[in-house]
């Protein structure tokens, strides 16, 4: 008999032994220090406080973790170091493209203002592709972890390319003029590409301070308190962040950062101009 394959378990939603936290003060990571806790990585956001990501005791389930953790008087919102993964970019093959035709985009974008300057949170990506040779490009690499293999670099090429791709190659980008400060916060985990919540807040922060106007988020994963935060700070300075709805079906849960109410979260049309139908739905 034929033998029947196992089907592949769900990937990991969060690190299993992580609680990331904001505002944690030097006297309350010593008491958590105490209590058996350690910091695995440390840095000050832009607006001045301290962001921790710590590894739980291993007598403490991670929910008793965490509230140990938010139990603290300094800490502004603490939450588990939740998983996020890049969401299917599609792409065109010269200016004829369908995409372009069905919203009617113009094929050229000069004369359209002032050109922004753009943030995008992504994979790595070949800045030397010749795509991207003349664009106002720059690439940042969030600190590699011990044991992490580097990020593969198509999805963020891919994404790179439809924004400010060469106007007369074969995937010219929407605004080639714009320019764009990619962030590529992912790393692999075997065959599971993915960034955690602790480096996604990590590459918003970074953005911000570099003054982008929009953020481009092609990506998705579940709520977190944390990312919750950030996203209403980023709002509240005025940047634009867009992100990827998810291509989980209609029956799944909210995609996150998209369902932040502060956030445009773009969705899929087939070529009739229908919901894709494995895209999200709902609020």
């Amino acid at each position: 008999p034929q033998a029947r394959s196992r089907p592949a378990p769900p990937p990991m939603a969060f690190a299993p032994d992580e609680v990331i936290a904001r505002g944690l003060s030097d006297a309350d990571l010593a008491a958590l220090r105490e209590a058996g806790f350690r910091e695995i990585r440390h840095r000050n956001l832009s607006d001045g406080q301290p962001f921790s990501r710590l590894r739980k005791p291993a007598r403490l389930t991670l929910a008793q973790a965490r509230d140990m953790v938010r139990a603290r008087p300094s800490v502004t919102v603490a939450d588990l170091n939740h998983y996020f993964r890049p969401e299917n970019a599609a792409s065109c093959a010269g200016a004829d493209c369908p995409m372009r035709q069905m919203i009617d985009w113009p094929a050229n974008t000069s004369g359209c203002g002032t050109p922004v300057r753009i943030g995008m949170v992504d994979t790595g990506l070949n800045d030397k592709h010749p795509v991207l040779s003349a664009a106002r490009l720059r690439l940042h690499r969030l600190e590699a972890e011990n044991g992490h293999a580097v990020s593969d670099r198509l999805h963020g090429t891919s994404v790179a390319a439809l924004l400010v791709g060469e106007p007369g190659s074969r995937t010219p980008g929407l605004v080639p003029q714009a320019s764009l400060i990619a962030v590529d916060a992912f790393y692999k985990a075997g065959a599971d590409e993915r960034a955690d919540a602790y480096a996604l807040i990590e590459a918003l922060d970074y953005l911000a301070a570099e003054q982008v106007q929009v953020i481009n988020l092609s990506l998705a994963g579940p709520f977190n308190y944390a990312l919750a935060g950030q996203v209403l700070a980023l709002d509240q300075q005025g940047i634009v962040l867009v992100a990827a709805a998810g291509n989980g079906g209609p029956a799944a849960k909210p995609a996150y950062p998209a369902a932040h109410r502060p956030v445009i979260a773009v969705t899929a049309v087939d070529r009739r101009g229908e919901v894709y139908r494995r895209a999200g739905r709902g609020a």
